[in-house]
């Protein structure tokens, strides 16, 4: 009997393990979220570029630093960058994949640009190679009379924006397809090592044919210099892939305007079991034609349920600068729901709550959209109806929303002054779906931030002297220039401090030294103003006049420093230096 009862226990110890690590393993794998906005000059580990050449990210290099953009290609013909994520995930949990792309040019062929992006899913357990480039976009196969380059290793589902037409054409190694399509949406799946069957046509949309408008268009059909802004050409591709019933539906909507609804594309049901885990990865390539093509604002997560996304207008920005926030709710669910809480916060570098007015930053409006959903409603606000007072920090929302719809606020604001920690502006929403009664399993897509940095002057110091060699008799001059080369104008009412200590050896006879307040304390001389410098510019130059020792040996060094009140873009280059040497000593020379 005791026997028994010890085997009893044993049994239900090991059941219990047994859920416990099933109950662990299924939220770990049930929740997963990767947000990579592309803007600076690094990404996650789990974020891996190449290709040839390798796709790059333009912050401080062809943008501002922290607003840049994912480069896959430039505008050069026969080019393949790309970049996926190592992260995997099971197949059974399905992905919500949602970006911001531009594709541009400079100027406008008679074929207009080429080719496109190709969004893929890929087996996990195969070791990463990409596809063909051209109209293949990375993940079909190309084939040329000399070589051929097998699809995109492990391909399960290829999705391409495809501006040239080629994804559709059943050339260079693509099988199936109507033939060239351009400016359309394209289907295409598992890629296998037999040039028969790989790379199946699926289904295809072409949004509009026409190659010169931009109404529909997936690329930029206008020539331009720089990057065509969002109010000139905005796309966001929205891509859902639901399991269901161990394959997938898969949904494809973009957005041509921030204040537009999704609109949805095309939709397809898998027949091809996907593998057990799976990776996500984005390619581009041009072929004869070309076009620049880039992405931003990534977000990868659990399709269902609910989540919150938020952008912001200005990464950089400066004093007096209106920032306008997006913050979009979305209920990913099948049914209605009530009283889902977000709270939005806005905060400085140091992690403090910002208390709102003139200090550093104060909230002029706030309004939010329905598009057309009169169910999806906010306590106390009207759609369209801008609030313009009564604000808090935080603010908080209480919503009702229609089954697989998106509630979005526009939150606008000015920039006082410059903040704590650093210049920074973070901004954070956050939902609680706890209040509305539905199971949201994915709690990892239910915050979210944004950074801005508020922008300063740079300011550098230059020293030069009018002889290197010192002149005992009549007296030298040091002569210093402070400057601002930074992006932007400095800020009035900030102070500007040059700080020249003058080695001891030296006597000061006169100093000029226009506009400039100018105070000592012994040989520590202090230049202050603080009226602001455009960027480019410098103030009246500094003129020390001075007598140096009438002998020695040894070179004496002037050092002078600059420091603003502001917030630099650089504080390492505010230091300069120049170097005074002994006259020479006159020699004895013997005459017979």
């Amino acid at each position: 009997m005791f026997a028994n009862n010890q085997n009893s226990n044993r049994i239900i110890f090991f059941i219990l393990i047994i859920i416990i690590y099933q109950s662990f393993f299924s939220v770990v794998y049930s929740q997963f979220t990767i947000s990579e906005n592309f803007r600076g000059n690094t990404v996650g580990s789990n974020i891996s570029m190449g290709g040839s050449p390798s796709a790059y990210l333009t912050s401080g290099i062809d943008d501002a630093n922290n607003d840049g953009w994912l480069r896959l290609t430039k505008f050069v013909n026969n080019q393949k960058g790309y970049a996926y994520i190592s992260s995997k995930f099971p197949s059974t949990l399905g992905a919500l994949i949602d970006f911001e792309y531009k594709i541009w040019r400079t100027n406008i062929s008679e074929n207009s640009g080429a080719d496109g992006i190709g969004v893929f899913l890929f087996d996990a357990s195969k070791s990463f190679s990409l596809g063909g480039y051209g109209g293949s976009l990375g993940y079909a196969p190309k084939t040329t009379t000399t070589t051929t380059t097998f699809g995109l290793n492990g391909g399960y589902i290829g999705i391409g924006i495809d501006e040239y037409g080629n994804f559709s054409n059943p050339t260079e190694g693509r099988v199936g397809g109507p033939g060239k399509k351009p400016n359309s949406i394209v289907l295409r799946s598992v890629t296998t090592n037999d040039l028969q069957t790989t790379n199946q046509y699926l289904i295809g949309v072409q949004l509009q044919a026409s190659p010169t408008s931009n109404l529909n268009s997936v690329d930029y059909n206008t020539a331009t210099i720089t990057r065509p802004t969002d109010s000139e050409f905005y796309r966001r591709i929205k891509i859902t892939v639901m399991p269901n019933a161990g394959k997938y539906d898969i949904t494809v909507k973009w957005r041509t305007a921030t204040n537009r609804p999704d609109s949805t594309i095309l939709t397809y049901q898998t027949t091809e079991v996907p593998p057990d885990s799976l990776r996500i990865g984005f390619a581009a390539s041009t072929g004869a034609l070309y076009n620049y093509h880039e992405i931003r604002n990534l977000i990868v997560t659990t399709p269902g349920g609910v989540s919150v996304e938020k952008w912001v207008d200005k990464i950089n920005a400066k004093v007096g600068n209106q920032l306008t926030y997006t913050v979009s709710v979305n209920n990913l669910t099948t049914s209605n729901i009530a009283n889902l809480e977000l709270s939005d916060t806005i905060k400085d570098g140091n992690g403090n709550t910002l208390i709102l007015g003139n200090d550093y930053f104060n909230i002029d409006s706030i309004s939010f959209i329905n598009y057309g959903k009169v169910t999806n409603t906010v306590m106390g606000m009207t759609a369209g109806e801008p609030k313009t007072s009564g604000f808090t920090n935080p603010m908080n929302f209480n919503l009702n929303m229609e089954a697989n719809s998106i509630t979005t606020f526009k939150i606008s604001g000015t920039i006082k002054n410059i903040t704590q920690g650093g210049g920074l502006l973070t901004n954070v929403a956050a939902i609680d779906p706890s209040p509305t009664g539905i199971l949201d399993e994915d709690k990892t897509n239910n915050i979210s931030q944004v950074t801005s940095y508020i922008l300063d002057a740079d300011f550098t110091t230059n020293s030069a002297i009018d002889s290197d060699c010192a002149n005992p008799d009549t007296g030298n001059t040091f002569l210093i220039t402070v400057s601002n080369t930074g992006s932007e104008n400095s800020i009035a009412g900030k102070t500007v401090t040059l700080t020249d200590t003058i080695p001891i050896s030296l006597t000061v006879k006169n100093i000029t030294a226009t506009g400039w307040i100018i105070s000592n304390s012994g040989n520590v001389y202090t230049f202050t103003r603080n009226e602001a410098l455009n960027l480019g510019s410098s103030y009246p130059l500094i003129g020390i006049e001075f007598l140096p020792p009438a002998s020695g040996t040894n070179a004496i060094i002037n050092s002078v420093s600059v420091h603003y009140d502001g917030i630099e873009a650089v504080s390492d280059n505010n230091n300069s230096q120049v170097v005074l040497h002994p006259k020479p000593a006159t020699s004895g020379i013997y005459h017979q």
